[in-house]
């Protein structure tokens, strides 16, 4: 899987090429979290510095260097909602709900 590039144009492919991947390694990926992790090495420049800000609401280790707690059930932590996020973050569309 190619890191993200950070345009519109390149939103869509690598979303479902995280799609496939994940589609191929289900059996690993079960959970929302584990799906979520799979991408977050691959987001660069400024898909990086989004994350970062996001870092805190979706990890739980990150949740707590900030001191705070972590809602599970905050949208962010699905990967459905982690994934309509990047999109209006940076453009595309997702076609794969």
């Amino acid at each position: 899987m190619d890191p993200f590039k950070v345009d519109s144009t390149d939103t869509q492919r690598f979303i479902q090429d995280g799609e496939i991947k994940l589609a191929y390694c289900r059996e690993l990926f079960r959970k929302d979290g584990d799906k979520v992790s799979l991408v977050i090495p691959l987001l660069q420049g400024r898909a990086k510095k989004w994350y970062q800000s996001l870092h805190p609401y979706v990890s739980k280790e990150g949740a707590r260097q900030e001191g705070i707690s972590i809602n599970l059930k905050n949208v962010l932590c699905t990967w459905k909602g982690f994934r309509q996020w990047l999109v209006s973050s940076f453009g595309g569309h997702s076609e794969l709900d």
